[in-house]
């Protein structure tokens, strides 16, 4: 039996014809199952769900023209979540790759969110933070409260109720509440953290201990202190010996009128002054016991042999732009009574060390300031 011979020019036809039908027919199908519409939307690369969503609506001709694709668009459509009253702005939102994302948006959206203000939340906040957000009332300046300087989102509701009470901007509002000062003075159990050593905060919301007292103390020279028996630390002592030196080299004197007081003796004298002067005006000038940076041994209160007020004194204005190179700051300055909840005290200064005493000196701000940026 004679074999057939393999006709190669019907087999080559053949594959030939195959191939055309393999790469051609879908495209034939293609042209034939969708309209010019809905190819330019594919183009576009939105998907089959979305360009009806799109056509339906009357936003075709919008995209096509200008040639946009926004991925938020497309994902609203996918999760069968678009909703036409928020085309505009869906085209301005920058789609994330999170979770139920079309969905947080449209809750935003709902509370009047704009899409600029919604991909700075995205840009700032966690999903758990976002999903706090989406079940509150809109908050009207969240977007310019968290790119402040201190911004604590677990702080949201205290920044707003502390603005409206006080007309505060957004930088003041946020900073004050991180110093607490939306809380009343002495109203707070917090406790003066000892392991700070020379970075102890003590004042109207840190407290000491009835017991503290600090176990390096050292008596001053009494050629400083008129003769009688002042202590304070020893690293305080030392820097305040060399500061006063310094002084002394250039024709000036500083008297130690107050330096450590433990809790006994800042009650007493904080009593005397609430008897004579009324608790609210003693507040303004003496500590609480307990909130004395006398008790820390860290403090010095300081005056001049001459009989003008200190503030009037060379000495004052040396000590203003010099102290820091010795490790003090002026505590209490005359435009942060806000902050310190003190009168201006030309005569109080505080150890720091030079480091910090310098920072806080060049960047003008409080002792309070400094313990919120760096050790709080």
């Amino acid at each position: 039996m004679k074999k057939k011979k393999l006709n190669f020019k019907k087999v080559f036809i053949t594959l030939v014809l195959m191939i055309i039908v393999f790469f051609v027919s879908p495209k034939i199908v293609y042209y034939l199952t969708t309209t010019e519409t809905q190819r330019s939307l594919y183009q576009l690369s939105y998907q089959k769900a979305c360009t009806e969503e799109i056509i339906s609506n009357k936003r075709d001709q919008y995209l096509i023209e200008k040639q946009i694709y926004s991925p938020t668009i497309n994902e609203a459509c996918n999760q069968k979540e678009y909703k036409d009253k928020f085309f505009d702005n869906y085209l301005e939102i920058t789609y994330v790759n999170n979770e139920n994302f079309i969905l947080k948006i449209n809750k935003l959206l709902e509370l009047n969110y704009s899409a600029k203000e919604i991909n700075q939340i995205y840009q700032t906040l966690s999903d758990e933070q976002i999903d706090e957000i989406t079940n509150k009332d809109k908050i009207d300046n969240l977007t310019t409260l968290i790119f402040q300087k201190f911004f604590n989102f677990n702080n949201l509701e205290r920044y707003s109720n502390y603005q409206k009470e006080e007309k505060l901007n957004d930088q003041e509002t946020v900073l004050y509440v991180e110093l607490d000062l939306d809380i009343p003075f002495y109203t707070t159990d917090y406790k003066s953290n000892l392991k700070d050593e020379y970075l102890i905060l003590t004042n109207k919301y840190y407290a000491l201990s009835k017991d503290y007292e600090p176990n390096d103390l050292v008596k001053i020279n009494t050629a400083y202190t008129n003769g009688k028996t002042r202590t304070i630390r020893k690293k305080v002592n030392e820097a305040f010996e060399k500061m006063a030196k310094a002084m002394t080299s250039q024709g000036m004197m500083v008297n130690v009128v107050s330096a450590y007081r433990s809790y006994a003796t800042q009650n007493q004298l904080y009593n005397n002054y609430a008897n004579r002067d009324g608790i609210k005006k003693a507040d303004t000038y003496s500590a609480r016991p307990g909130h004395s940076e006398h008790q820390t041994g860290l403090a010095l209160d300081l005056n001049s042999l001459s009989n003008s007020a200190f503030v009037y004194t060379k000495e004052y204005k040396w000590l203003k732009d010099n102290a820091h190179k010795y490790g003090f700051i002026l505590r209490y300055p005359s435009d942060k009574v806000h902050i310190t909840g003190y009168m201006f005290e030309s005569w109080h200064y505080r150890y720091v060390g030079i480091e910090v005493a310098t920072y806080i000196y060049e960047n003008k701000i409080t002792f309070e300031e400094y313990y919120l940026e760096f050790i709080k």
